[in-house]
């Protein structure tokens, strides 16, 4: 008996089975093993969107395309795959070049600052055009209240107009 013959015999069919079965599942398993290790674009850019341009006004680094931005994302997706998380890849940008790569301060109370300031001001204004607007209604309703009183009165506020304006007229005279 040859050695092929050997090993395939029913004895050890089992074994063959089990090594056939071992080496499908291993190759089943490596895709997604390399898809694991690997940095897409998307994550290179999930990233990017966090920071700016450090050339550009308040454009994103993912969707910039200056010759420092292609070099950052570059370094970006190299951190990445050295295994650095989203954050510490942030955190190492914002240590080296400063919290003008973040849109907003990583200090908690400047954040909190820079997030609040303008809902407060907007909130600051509204109250001012809803008081300003009280006074203007407050003035019209007096200014209309003693011509609504002398008619109540039985006079007539064009006769009550034209009494003072006569009255003006004589003292410029």
């Amino acid at each position: 008996m040859n050695p092929l013959s050997r090993f395939l015999s029913r004895d050890n069919l089992h074994l063959w089975l089990m090594g056939v079965l071992l080496a499908a599942v291993c190759l089943l398993a490596l895709p997604v093993v390399a898809q694991d290790s690997t940095v897409t674009d998307d994550d290179v850019n999930a990233v990017a969107s966090r920071l700016y341009c450090p050339v550009c006004e308040n454009i994103p680094l993912d969707s910039c395309g200056t010759p420092a931005c292609i070099q950052w994302r570059a370094e970006i997706r190299t951190q990445l795959e050295a295994g650095q998380t989203p954050a510490q890849v942030v955190d190492d940008f914002v240590q080296r070049f400063g919290e003008r790569v973040v849109g907003t301060p990583q200090d908690p109370t400047l954040r909190a600052l820079s997030l609040l300031t303008p809902w407060l001001l907007g909130a600051l204004a509204l109250i001012v055009a809803v008081s300003t607007l009280m006074r203007w209604r407050q003035r019209r309703v007096t200014v209309t209240a003693p011509a609504s009183a002398a008619s109540a009165n039985g006079q007539h506020s064009d006769d009550a107009y034209r009494a003072r304006l006569e009255a003006d007229l004589r003292t410029r005279r």
